[in-house]
C-alpha cells in the first residue's frame, strides 16, 4: 500500500544512495531498496520523527536514536559504515541540497541567543551526569594518551601539561582556561573561566 510517508523515505533512501539498510514504520510497513541483504533494520516509532529525519538526517538521526525514537536492530557500526558509503554514490537534487543546507544553517545558526540556548541545553543539566563518565576534573575535552596504559584521568592531566607547555605557561601568566583547579595550582597564574555554562562556572 502507498502512502505519504513511504513515498518520502523512497525518496530519501534513492537520494541517500539505496544503502543496504531497511526502514520499518510505526504502522507496521517496511521498505528496502537495496538489492542484498540488508545490515540492519531502522525502525522510526512515530510519525512526529519523520519530518526532521526527511531535511536533516544527518543531526536528526542521532537524536532520535539517543531519544529513542528511532531503533536499530542490528550492528549499528556496520548501519553507519554502509551510509557513509552509499552517500559517497549517491546523487541529491539541487534545490533538496540546497533546502537541506538551508535547513540546517536556521537550526544551527551561531547566533549570540542561539548559542547561548545550545550551551544551556547541553552543559546546564547539572554535574552528576558528567561525573559519571568524566574525570575528576570534569574536563570536557580530548586528552592525551602518553601510555596506552594511562587512565582517562592521567590522560586529562598529561593534556593539560601538554597545552600548558606549548603556550609557555609560566608563574604569574595570565590565562583563560576550564581546568582552573589544576593549572593555578601547578603552574602559579591567575586564571580567567569564560563561558556561557552558569553550571561550569559554578564548577569552576
Amino acid at each position: 500500500m502507498f502512502t505519504i510517508e513511504r513515498g518520502l523515505l523512497h525518496s530519501m533512501l534513492s537520494r541517500a544512495g539505496n544503502p543496504p539498510v531497511r526502514l520499518a514504520l510505526w504502522n507496521g510497513e517496511e521498505i528496502c531498496l537495496c538489492s542484498g541483504p540488508p545490515v540492519a533494520t531502522i525502525r522510526i516509532r512515530d510519525k512526529a520523527t519523520l519530518p526532521g529525519l526527511l531535511f536533516d538526517p544527518e543531526t536528526y538521526f542521532g537524536d532520535a536514536y539517543a531519544d529513542g525514537r528511532i531503533q536499530v536492530e542490528g550492528d549499528l557500526r556496520s548501519l553507519l559504515e554502509s551510509l557513509y558509503v552509499a552517500r559517497q554514490n549517491a546523487r541529491w537534487p539541487g534545490w533538496y541540497a540546497r533546502l537541506a543546507e538551508r535547513w540546517r544553517e536556521w537550526r544551527q545558526a551561531n547566533t549570540p541567543r542561539g548559542s547561548r540556548k545550545n550551551i544551556h541545553h547541553h552543559y546546564d543539566i547539572g554535574t552528576d551526569f558528567y561525573k559519571l563518565w568524566l574525570d575528576r576534573e570534569l574536563v570536557y575535552t580530548c586528552a592525551y594518551f602518553p601510555s596506552p596504559s594511562d587512565s582517562l584521568e592521567e590522560a586529562q592531566v598529561a593534556k593539560m601539561h601538554y597545552v600548558c607547555r606549548k603556550v609557555h605557561l609560566q608563574k604569574g601568566s595570565k590565562a583563560a582556561w576550564n581546568s582552573s583547579k589544576m593549572t593555578t595550582g601547578t603552574y602559579r597564574v591567575a586564571l580567567m573561566c569564560l563561558s556561557r555554562s552558569e553550571c561550569s562556572s559554578m564548577w569552576e
